[in-house]
């Protein structure tokens, strides 16, 4: 849920641990060419076998991403990031015992890449709860771990090596792991509510007389209505469930009076405009799917169980409450929040708990999200043929093998400056989230261009830290991108799912570099094919509101059946009371 404290320090802190959790997850799999070559010598393996688990661990977090978003939604984030940690440990320790390449493949690739997947794919998404202003900042903090573990891990995993073997590493590896265990369980602890915030009172000022909603067996009821003539005043006094982690909007209800037919002409409709209160929001419920359990309650009874049909779910807008009067009176009677004008441009019709994680997998046929899902794709896939290919194309362009290390790292520490200090410029409002990550796409795209061309040492080193530059600044961006374009009750999901295009991608890049490299004798095929992929991501990125408002308004044109339908079905069941 998102808290009611965004942007606070308590926000921050969560993003610390985040980058802690990243530090663990991400750090040591970026580790895999250490690894990959102690593999070909503990267990006498050739190339392809060996890096066979440090490819199958990245495709199966990767594949495994709409499965986790499934379960993010239903589970809980928090609760699927600490299994994810608990898993990755396991695979990871398990590795001591094996003797052979292929185990390592089950359980350094299949094993520890699921706990991988699980334990860091929803990290984005526990931000987006805890940051709405500072959303691009906090990301870089976040995924800023990985590149402190490219400084730090490499001296431990060396020294590990010499001193304990590959058995003895994997041994200290999932030791380290075991650390983010803990770490996780610290973002349940940080995410929950304090009790002010758990419950308070909602207060509805539609200028009609005072009113108290209470809970029965089936819903959310009107307490009290006087039998005579109009209403002044409407305050509704209720308490907030914690426990349903759904992010969830709806808008444009309609009170109606329970004891009048639909169509009597005296019936009173107050729509609400905004109904977004310390992050909640009242759905339309059908009675049946409402327990006991999820119903709010209030502090007075209501001993006239009337027929209801409300439920309260968490939101990630802003504490306020709007209403709108159509009419000037309302009549004695239950109020009954009809599904008349429900939904708006963004909001997708209510649920029922049980169908809504189910539903976040309709993000697929998004044309938005299918936008991000190729950019963000390409990204990884651009990210990870530069890390591998950049030394070895500094060594064709004339950089020595005392110098090439330095080239390494300058784009190392200029990833990192990318995802600290890049941030600010999306949240200041200097560009938007599309418009600065359609920017860095072009810019790499020049500098792709450009590198066929330079020689020497210093002016690879220059292409190399801005690459760099923009690869962290992009990185951090993408999931704002999700955010703003997305439905709330889908961001989970297509956080969790953005880069499931780079596993078939992936299988292409030894290919590509075997083509380029080994049967052409040079890497420029590559750069020029990557310098047209980073334009071609610079045009779908700005393609992206587009999309969004396409998507928008079909649903807002496919909306007045659905109203029709929703009248009808209402009036059938008032008319049965």
């Amino acid at each position: 849920m998102k808290n009611a404290s965004l942007n606070s320090s308590k926000s921050w802190g969560i993003a610390v641990v985040c980058s802690f959790i990243n530090f663990l997850h991400l750090g040591i799999a970026r580790q895999s060419g250490l690894l990959y070559l102690a593999a070909i010598s503990r267990y006498d393996a050739n190339r392809n076998q060996a890096s066979l688990p440090f490819v199958l661990c990245y495709t199966v977090r990767n594949v495994s991403g709409p499965l986790i978003g499934y379960l993010g939604r239903k589970l809980g984030l928090e609760a699927i990031t600490v299994v994810g940690c608990i898993i990755a440990t396991i695979g990871m320790g398990a590795c001591f015992f094996a003797e052979d390449i292929f185990t390592i493949v089950v359980l350094w690739g299949g094993v520890f890449g699921l706990g991988f997947g699980m334990g860091s794919v929803l990290i984005p998404v526990v931000l987006n709860q805890h940051f709405d202003k500072y959303l691009s900042n906090a990301n870089g903090i976040a995924f800023g771990g990985e590149c402190i573990a490219g400084f730090v891990l490499p001296v431990l995993i060396k020294y590990a090596l010499d001193e304990y073997g590959t058995s003895g590493l994997f041994l200290i590896l999932s030791a380290l792991m075991l650390h983010s265990v803990p770490a996780a369980m610290l973002l349940k602890v940080a995410s929950k509510p304090s009790a002010a915030v758990a419950k308070q009172a909602i207060k509805f000022h539609p200028k009609i007389q005072e009113s108290t909603l209470c809970s029965g067996i089936s819903g959310i009821y009107n307490k009290s209505f006087n039998s005579e003539g109009p209403l002044a005043s409407h305050q509704t006094n209720v308490s907030i469930p914690i426990n349903n982690t759904d992010l969830k909007i709806m808008q444009n209800f309609d009170f109606i009076d329970g004891s009048r037919p639909v169509n009597d002409k005296n019936s009173t409709r107050n729509s609400i405009i905004e109904n977004n209160v310390d992050n909640y929001s009242v759905i339309y419920q059908h009675k049946n799917n409402i327990k006991e359990s999820d119903v709010l309650h209030c502090t007075q009874s209501y001993q006239d169980q009337h027929s209801g049909k409300v439920a309260i779910v968490q939101t990630p807008e802003k504490n306020s409450i709007h209403m709108q009067e159509n009419k000037p009176s309302l009549t004695n009677g239950p109020l009954i929040l009809s599904p008349h004008s429900m939904g708006g441009e963004k909001y997708s019709q209510s649920e029922s708990s049980k169908t809504i994680a189910i539903s976040s997998f309709s993000v697929f046929c998004d044309p938005a999200f299918l936008l991000m899902l190729l950019t963000q794709s390409t990204f990884i896939f651009i990210s990870t043929m530069i890390l591998t290919i950049i030394v070895d194309y500094s060594r064709d362009v004339g950089v020595s093998s005392d110098e090439e290390m330095y080239i390494l790292m300058c784009l190392s520490i200029s990833d990192m400056i990318g995802r600290f200090g890049l941030g600010w410029v999306t949240d200041s409002g200097f560009f938007s989230n599309v418009a600065f990550s359609s920017l860095c796409y072009f810019c790499m795209g020049f500098i792709m261009v450009a590198l066929v061309f330079i020689r020497g040492f210093i002016l690879v080193m220059s292409a190399a830290f801005f690459i760099g530059l923009f690869l962290g600044g992009l990185l951090i961006v993408c999931p704002g991108i999700v955010s703003d374009h997305i439905e709330k009750d889908k961001v989970t999901m297509a956080l969790a799912s953005r880069f499931v295009f780079y596993a078939p991608m992936s299988l292409t890049q030894s290919s590509l570099i075997g083509f380029f490299r080994g049967t052409k004798g040079s890497y420029k095929g590559i750069l020029y094919m990557l310098s047209a992929i980073c334009l071609f991501c610079c045009v779908m990125s700005l393609s992206i509101p587009y999309a969004a408002r396409f998507r928008d308004k079909r649903k807002k044109n496919a909306k007045p059946q659905s109203m029709k339908n929703s009248l009808q079905m209402d009036s059938t069941h008032i008319s049965r009371m």
